[in-house]
């Protein structure tokens, strides 16, 4: 017993001192902070899940032009002739002369967000058998894919050139691809997608 008690304490001496070490060259910088949460602090699909800053910076883009972070509460045609409402909204409730309520606006937001959000993880768990270098992401790459894909389709994104390169674990390349997807009109939306996915950074135009 005596010896059991020995063992268990020289190992918790050990990992203290592990960690104080590691506590010290982190703060030095010798060690990434992201380092110790896996391999480039990518995460399987089962552990991603969109932050609340994501949820503010998306409502920021896909709101009113005027009133940041606020619905478009009447119906109106985007930039493409689409009509829309709410927070970027396309469904049955964007038509002429329709008008929602915020809580309908911030309703059809969530929906319209998980089912982007879904959309992502049907192809990372597609990756994930297929056993492909790109099946795991940090949880801005993954926040980025969503963007894209609420704004531009599921489709779109799952045919497109960029999300090929992260499939096959070229992160870098795929990133500066984002700038050019589909940009016409486009082009701060995709510079604050970049961003977001490369640098972890919340740009707002």
């Amino acid at each position: 017993m005596r010896n059991t008690i020995r063992r268990i304490l020289r190992e918790e001496t050990l990992r203290e001192q592990w960690f104080e070490e590691i506590g010290k060259q982190v703060a030095k910088g010798a060690i990434a902070k992201g380092a110790l949460k896996g391999v480039d602090g990518r995460k399987d699909v089962d552990s991603l899940k969109a932050r609340q800053s994501f949820w503010d910076w998306l409502r920021w883009h896909e709101g009113s032009p005027t009133k940041k972070g606020e619905p478009m509460l009447k119906a109106y045609k985007d930039s493409v002739g689409v009509w829309t409402i709410g927070y970027g909204h396309t469904g049955s409730e964007a038509y002429k002369g329709n008008t929602i309520t915020k809580e309908k606006a911030n309703a059809l937001f969530i929906e319209d967000v998980n089912e982007a959000a879904d959309c992502v993880k049907r192809f990372l768990t597609e990756w994930k058998e297929q056993k492909v270098a790109g099946a795991k992401l940090k949880v801005n790459e993954y926040e980025a894919l969503i963007s894209l894909v609420f704004n531009s389709g599921c489709q779109g994104v799952r045919e497109s050139d960029f999300i090929q390169k992260i499939k096959h674990g070229k992160y870098d390349e795929g990133a500066e691809m984002i700038k050019s997807y589909k940009s016409s009109g486009l082009e701060n939306r995709r510079k604050s997608e970049y961003d977001l996915f490369k640098n972890d950074k919340y740009v707002k135009d």
